[in-house]
Protein backbone atom coordinates (compact mmCIF):
# COMPACT_ATOMS: atom_id res chain seq x y z
CA UNK A 1 0.00 0.00 0.00
CA UNK A 2 1.05 3.51 -0.71
CA UNK A 3 2.06 5.92 1.79
CA UNK A 4 -1.17 8.93 2.30
CA UNK A 5 1.76 11.37 3.17
CA UNK A 6 3.60 10.70 0.25
CA UNK A 7 0.02 10.46 -2.04
CA UNK A 8 -0.62 14.07 -0.20
CA UNK A 9 2.65 15.56 -0.82
CA UNK A 10 2.47 15.05 -4.52
CA UNK A 11 -0.51 16.55 -4.86
CA UNK A 12 0.72 19.72 -3.15
CA UNK A 13 3.21 19.98 -5.15
CA UNK A 14 0.95 19.07 -8.45
CA UNK A 15 -2.18 21.61 -7.27
CA UNK A 16 0.40 24.46 -6.26
CA UNK A 17 1.75 24.31 -10.46
CA UNK A 18 -1.39 23.07 -11.87
CA UNK A 19 -4.07 24.01 -9.60
CA UNK A 20 -6.98 21.38 -8.17
CA UNK A 21 -9.00 21.20 -11.35
CA UNK A 22 -5.85 20.05 -13.62
CA UNK A 23 -4.62 17.62 -11.30
CA UNK A 24 -5.88 14.33 -11.53
CA UNK A 25 -5.89 11.01 -9.28
CA UNK A 26 -3.76 9.36 -12.80
CA UNK A 27 -1.58 12.59 -12.83
CA UNK A 28 -0.43 12.13 -9.21
CA UNK A 29 -0.22 8.00 -9.56
CA UNK A 30 2.36 8.84 -12.53
CA UNK A 31 4.61 10.67 -10.21
CA UNK A 32 4.22 8.18 -7.54
CA UNK A 33 4.84 5.64 -10.53
CA UNK A 34 1.95 3.43 -8.87
CA UNK A 35 -1.49 2.45 -10.26
CA UNK A 36 -4.58 5.25 -10.05
CA UNK A 37 -6.62 2.97 -8.14
CA UNK A 38 -3.59 2.88 -5.21
CA UNK A 39 -4.27 6.45 -4.78
CA UNK A 40 -8.11 5.86 -4.31
CA UNK A 41 -7.42 3.37 -1.46
CA UNK A 42 -5.85 6.14 0.48
CA UNK A 43 -8.40 9.28 -0.96
CA UNK A 44 -11.15 7.80 -2.43
CA UNK A 45 -12.53 11.34 -3.32
CA UNK A 46 -10.35 14.47 -4.09
CA UNK A 47 -11.71 16.45 -1.79
CA UNK A 48 -10.71 14.03 0.95
CA UNK A 49 -7.28 14.89 -0.97
CA UNK A 50 -7.82 18.02 -1.03
CA UNK A 51 -8.47 18.51 2.60
CA UNK A 52 -5.79 16.31 3.19
CA UNK A 53 -2.95 19.32 1.41
CA UNK A 54 -4.74 22.38 2.72
CA UNK A 55 -4.32 20.39 6.23
CA UNK A 56 -0.84 20.34 5.72
CA UNK A 57 -0.48 23.25 4.16
CA UNK A 58 -2.26 25.47 6.40
CA UNK A 59 0.51 23.58 9.46
CA UNK A 60 3.25 24.66 7.14
CA UNK A 61 1.29 28.60 7.58
CA UNK A 62 0.84 28.23 11.47
CA UNK A 63 4.86 27.41 11.73
CA UNK A 64 5.75 30.14 9.50
CA UNK A 65 3.67 33.19 11.31
CA UNK A 66 3.90 31.67 14.92
CA UNK A 67 8.46 31.46 13.70
CA UNK A 68 7.53 35.33 12.59
CA UNK A 69 5.98 36.90 15.95
CA UNK A 70 8.73 38.81 18.05
CA UNK A 71 7.48 39.73 21.50
CA UNK A 72 9.76 42.51 21.23
CA UNK A 73 7.84 44.84 18.61
CA UNK A 74 5.07 46.52 19.33
CA UNK A 75 1.69 44.61 18.13
CA UNK A 76 1.39 46.97 15.17
CA UNK A 77 5.07 45.93 13.68
CA UNK A 78 4.12 42.06 14.69
CA UNK A 79 0.83 42.74 12.39
CA UNK A 80 2.93 43.39 9.63
CA UNK A 81 5.20 41.21 9.95
CA UNK A 82 2.46 38.49 9.82
CA UNK A 83 1.24 39.35 6.87
CA UNK A 84 4.29 38.46 5.18
CA UNK A 85 4.19 35.14 5.41
CA UNK A 86 0.35 35.46 4.48
CA UNK A 87 1.49 36.84 1.16
CA UNK A 88 4.41 34.55 0.55
CA UNK A 89 2.21 31.97 1.61
CA UNK A 90 -0.74 32.67 -0.89
CA UNK A 91 1.55 34.16 -3.86
CA UNK A 92 3.20 30.40 -3.84
CA UNK A 93 -0.08 28.38 -3.57
CA UNK A 94 -2.12 30.78 -5.31
CA UNK A 95 -3.76 28.50 -8.13
CA UNK A 96 -4.71 26.36 -5.07
CA UNK A 97 -6.81 29.24 -3.92
CA UNK A 98 -8.31 30.19 -6.63
CA UNK A 99 -9.88 26.37 -7.57
CA UNK A 100 -10.31 25.25 -4.07
CA UNK A 101 -14.05 26.80 -3.68
CA UNK A 102 -15.11 25.56 -6.96
CA UNK A 103 -13.50 22.10 -6.95
CA UNK A 104 -15.19 20.99 -3.72
CA UNK A 105 -18.44 19.97 -3.11
CA UNK A 106 -20.41 22.58 -0.64
CA UNK A 107 -20.42 20.25 1.97
CA UNK A 108 -16.70 19.07 1.78
CA UNK A 109 -15.74 22.78 1.23
CA UNK A 110 -17.09 23.39 4.50
CA UNK A 111 -14.93 20.69 6.07
CA UNK A 112 -12.11 22.87 4.96
CA UNK A 113 -13.40 26.13 6.51
CA UNK A 114 -13.06 23.81 10.17
CA UNK A 115 -10.15 22.81 9.37
CA UNK A 116 -9.06 26.14 8.39
CA UNK A 117 -10.53 27.71 11.69
CA UNK A 118 -8.65 25.49 13.67
CA UNK A 119 -5.44 26.29 12.67
CA UNK A 120 -5.93 30.01 12.22
CA UNK A 121 -7.72 29.48 16.31
CA UNK A 122 -4.19 27.34 17.20
CA UNK A 123 -2.53 30.83 15.97
CA UNK A 124 -4.34 33.00 17.88
CA UNK A 125 -3.94 31.01 21.25
CA UNK A 126 -0.18 30.92 20.26
CA UNK A 127 1.67 32.22 23.66
CA UNK A 128 3.56 34.50 21.24
CA UNK A 129 0.17 35.90 19.99
CA UNK A 130 -0.78 36.35 23.73
CA UNK A 131 2.03 38.28 24.44
CA UNK A 132 1.30 40.84 21.56
CA UNK A 133 -1.98 41.17 23.26
CA UNK A 134 -1.49 41.76 26.72
CA UNK A 135 1.58 43.96 25.71
CA UNK A 136 -1.35 46.43 24.25
CA UNK A 137 -2.92 46.47 27.43
CA UNK A 138 -6.58 45.84 25.81
CA UNK A 139 -8.60 43.14 26.19
CA UNK A 140 -11.02 43.74 23.40
CA UNK A 141 -8.21 43.50 20.70
CA UNK A 142 -8.13 39.82 20.67
CA UNK A 143 -11.89 39.91 19.64
CA UNK A 144 -10.50 42.81 17.26
CA UNK A 145 -7.39 40.74 15.64
CA UNK A 146 -10.19 38.13 15.52
CA UNK A 147 -12.64 39.79 13.60
CA UNK A 148 -9.56 41.26 11.34
CA UNK A 149 -8.42 38.08 10.33
CA UNK A 150 -12.18 36.95 9.25
CA UNK A 151 -11.98 40.21 7.65
CA UNK A 152 -8.46 39.37 5.60
CA UNK A 153 -9.67 36.01 4.92
CA UNK A 154 -13.17 37.19 3.29
CA UNK A 155 -10.99 39.81 1.13
CA UNK A 156 -8.80 37.65 0.09
CA UNK A 157 -11.26 34.32 -1.03
CA UNK A 158 -13.50 37.56 -2.76
CA UNK A 159 -10.76 38.40 -4.60
CA UNK A 160 -9.91 34.73 -5.72
CA UNK A 161 -13.24 34.40 -6.50
CA UNK A 162 -13.09 37.21 -8.87
CA UNK A 163 -10.42 35.92 -10.86
CA UNK A 164 -11.15 32.30 -10.48
CA UNK A 165 -12.49 32.18 -14.26
CA UNK A 166 -9.23 32.85 -15.44
CA UNK A 167 -7.24 29.85 -13.53
CA UNK A 168 -4.09 32.41 -14.27
CA UNK A 169 -3.17 36.06 -12.26
CA UNK A 170 -0.80 38.03 -13.34
CA UNK A 171 2.12 39.59 -10.72
CA UNK A 172 0.07 42.42 -11.51
CA UNK A 173 -3.51 40.72 -9.95
CA UNK A 174 -1.65 39.25 -6.91
CA UNK A 175 -0.05 42.50 -5.80
CA UNK A 176 -3.49 44.35 -6.02
CA UNK A 177 -4.77 40.88 -3.69
CA UNK A 178 -1.48 41.70 -1.47
CA UNK A 179 -1.95 45.66 -1.32
CA UNK A 180 -5.71 45.15 -0.33
CA UNK A 181 -4.61 42.78 2.90
CA UNK A 182 -2.18 45.65 3.79
CA UNK A 183 -4.91 48.21 3.73
CA UNK A 184 -7.19 46.14 5.63
CA UNK A 185 -4.38 46.36 8.61
CA UNK A 186 -3.65 49.37 8.32
CA UNK A 187 -7.54 50.49 8.52
CA UNK A 188 -7.49 48.55 11.59
CA UNK A 189 -4.71 49.85 13.10
CA UNK A 190 -5.92 53.44 12.82
CA UNK A 191 -9.22 52.41 14.18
Amino acid sequence: MIDSKLVVKVAMRRYTYYGILKTTFRDIAKVLDVLPGQVYQCYPIKDLLTIAVMEQLLKKYYRQVVNALDPSKNFRENLLIVLKPRCSFVRTHYRIYLTLESSMERENYHKFKVVYDLVKNRILDHPKCYLLVNKTDDVVIAAALNELIAVLDEELFNSFRVFQRKLLLNQRQLNSIFDQQYRICENFLSN
